[in-house]
């Protein structure tokens, strides 16, 4: 069963409006595979009297994800590196949280670009350029802020 097919599963922007839309907004296509890590941070010792683990959270749980697309014809992978060379690489980001059932928005950076395969051969504009990229992604770290929006919750 795929995990989602809309179009606006996963969006990016430079900025949260009241309410709570993506200023200069990017739907990224549904990818096929978006393993994601919860990072819990801790400041751990152990006591002196009873060799007890102590632990002390830091921050709040960050999020890292590695996106990727099977396969993503040219212009429209050029469309998202694009946006990332206008705006930076440091944006909001809309997504869902298989986590804990909630869509969220918080800030990320871009991390690694994931090297992909070129696939088929087209002439634009007097050049030969590849007609679609195979295995094509990025990864996306969270910044750790703590204005971490909720915009909806599934029941549970």
């Amino acid at each position: 069963m795929p995990i989602n097919t809309k179009e606006s599963y996963i969006e990016i922007g430079t900025a949260v409006d009241s309410n709570n839309e993506l200023v200069n907004k990017l739907q990224l296509p549904a990818p096929i595979s978006i393993p994601a890590t919860d990072e819990f941070m801790a400041d751990a010792t152990r006591s002196n009297a009873t060799g007890a683990m102590i632990i002390n959270k830091i921050g709040r749980t960050q999020y890292k994800s590695n996106i990727t697309w099977g396969s993503l014809k040219n212009t429209t992978w050029w469309k998202i590196n694009r946006w990332f060379q206008k705006y930076g690489y440091v944006f909001y980001l809309k997504y869902f949280s298989h986590t804990d059932g909630r869509v969220k928005i918080h800030r990320f950076y871009r991390g690694n670009v994931t090297e992909p395969t070129t696939v088929g051969n087209v002439v634009i504009s007097g050049i030969n350029v590849p007609e679609y990229y195979k295995g094509c992604g990025f990864s996306v770290i969270d910044m750790g802020e703590n204005n971490v929006k909720v915009i909806k919750e599934l029941p549970v």
